[in-house]
């Protein structure tokens, strides 16, 4: 029930593409009734002047535009004659539970511009064909479950401004995309993709907004030309297995808002050029290998709201022009060789929801300035070589406030922190 159906060549003015079993269908108003195709749910068509456009009866197969079916209940393959419909503009079947192939005549829809297929159960590999739609600017393949490699004509499609296939099974090395130069948005993240990431194509894609390479098997590392992504705000290349330093030339990316960049093997400092990404707020270089110092420019990174360091090799102080950040909510730098005390005017972080500092070599006491830090939600001080008692103000806060996890080094006989209201002591 709900599949769709092979195409029949009926009466003259009837669509090649008919599904049947609309019966169960969320939508199926007019759908096989006595009124022109035009006006049944899911199709538009071109409007013929004179006509009522939901009336129009053509002859053949042009006039059809718009193949709309979202979250409809359609099940079954996509037939190869669907490339009847040579009109065909937008083709819309996400969420619903279409199996089978890509049908590699959809590459005969060259006056398509958006392909959406995203969440079904399609199977397979990318159709070399889909190259030829020189048209396509959106095209979503993501959440179904295609595999093999991304084929090498699909970068003939050079007016791609969204190129979605994320989690799916897809392998092979980073594909050729260097003539897209019109790509807004490259969402790869989630698949099988290995090998190193191409300077000459990454540095190509000089229109890029949203780029999201996460949990792939990528290698090697991460191509210096990534400064020539000057209109990136959102970067993703979270777990995979780079390795090597971080590209200071990141500093060009001026309008960077988020960058991802943990659980890898990357090594060395962190760049403090960093310090001029004015417009990022979120920064996860966690879980990787860095060493060196936090430095001291990350300070004038006057957006950030997530900062994540947590994992790595670092040493030294936090830096006082960190505590500069008013807009930070999540705050972690646990699991590293930090030392030294923790900074009373911790407290000018008025907005911090989640602060772990557990697992460092911190000393001293911990600052009457935490009590301050009224939005607490989390406090992890375990792990360090802290003494004396944990403020009565931060007791407050587990009682009054939303500190639901604190943890401090507050267990034995003679603990070295004295705390009556940690979640858990250590």
């Amino acid at each position: 029930p709900g599949e769709v159906g092979s195409v029949r060549g009926t009466a003259p003015g009837k669509p090649q593409l008919i599904p049947h079993g609309e019966e169960v269908w969320a939508d199926a108003s007019e759908w096989m009734s006595s009124r022109g195709f035009c006006s049944w749910a899911g199709i538009q068509c071109h409007h013929r002047e004179g006509t009522d456009v939901e009336d129009t009866i053509y002859d053949g197969n042009n006039g059809v535009t718009h193949l709309n079916l979202t979250s409809n209940g359609v099940r079954g393959t996509i037939p190869s004659e669907i490339a009847a419909l040579s009109d065909l503009r937008v083709i819309d079947l996400i969420e619903n539970h279409l199996t089978g192939t890509l049908p590699p005549a959809l590459g005969a829809l060259t006056h398509a511009i958006s392909l959406s297929l995203s969440d079904n159960d399609l199977t397979g590999t990318v159709p070399t064909e889909l190259g030829r739609l020189t048209s396509m600017t959106h095209l979503y393949l993501d959440r179904n479950i295609l595999e093999g490699e991304m084929p090498e004509e699909l970068g003939e499609a050079t007016s791609m401004h969204v190129l979605g296939l994320y989690e799916n099974y897809l392998t092979g090395k980073f594909p050729p995309l260097q003539k897209m130069k019109n790509l807004r948005s490259l969402y790869l993240d989630d698949n099988q993709f290995s090998g190193h990431i191409p300077g000459d194509v990454l540095g190509a894609l000089t229109n890029i907004e949203d780029m999201r390479l996460g949990t792939n098997n990528f290698t090697g590392p991460i191509p210096s030309q990534i400064g020539n992504l000057e209109k990136l705000s959102v970067a993703y290349l979270e777990y995979n297995a780079l390795s090597g330093a971080i590209p200071w030339e990141i500093y060009k990316l001026k309008g960077l808002g988020e960058l991802h960049l943990h659980e890898n093997y990357l090594t060395r400092t962190i760049p403090y050029q960093f310090g001029e990404l004015r417009d990022l707020e979120v920064l996860y270089l966690d879980h990787n290998k860095l060493t060196g110092t936090i430095p001291a420019p990350l300070g004038d990174m006057d957006d950030m709201m997530e900062l994540y360091l947590q994992g790595n090799q670092l040493t030294g102080t936090i830096p006082p022009l960190l505590t500069r950040l008013e807009d930070l909510v999540d705050l972690r730098l646990d699991f590293n060789s930090l030392s030294g005390t923790i900074p009373d005017n911790i407290q000018r972080l008025f907005k911090l929801e989640w602060l772990h500092l557990n697992d460092n070599n911190f000393t001293g006491a911990p600052p009457r300035g935490l009590a301050n830090l009224q939005r607490l939600r989390g406090l992890r001080l375990n792990g360090n070589g802290l003494v004396g008692t944990i403020p009565d103000g931060v007791c407050q806060l587990k009682g009054s406030g939303d500190l639901k996890l604190l943890q401090a080094d507050c267990a034995g006989e003679k603990p070295a922190v004295v705390c009556d209201c940690c979640t858990e002591c250590f």
